[in-house]
């Protein structure tokens, strides 16, 4: 997705460029794009949150070895 923020980006300094677009429309602009570009980046937490919801024997990083029981 880093690919559509900054072509988003280059069009809107294109424009602005050749005068299509006032500073103060470019800068508003330039926040949507930030801001859309944050919201999908965030996506990728959820995964990471998830983690913490885990059962301490489910968990990759548990290092409490698990109760074996006796031999009868």
């Amino acid at each position: 997705m880093v690919v559509v923020g900054m072509g988003l980006s280059l069009i809107g300094m294109a424009a602005a460029e050749v005068g299509l677009l006032p500073p103060a429309v470019g800068a508003l602009a330039q926040e949507a794009i930030d801001i859309v570009a944050i919201a999908l980046a965030l996506r990728a937490l959820p995964p990471i949150l998830r983690l913490h919801n885990m059962k301490e024997e489910e968990s990759a990083f548990s290092l409490m070895p698990t109760a074996v029981p006796p031999a009868t």
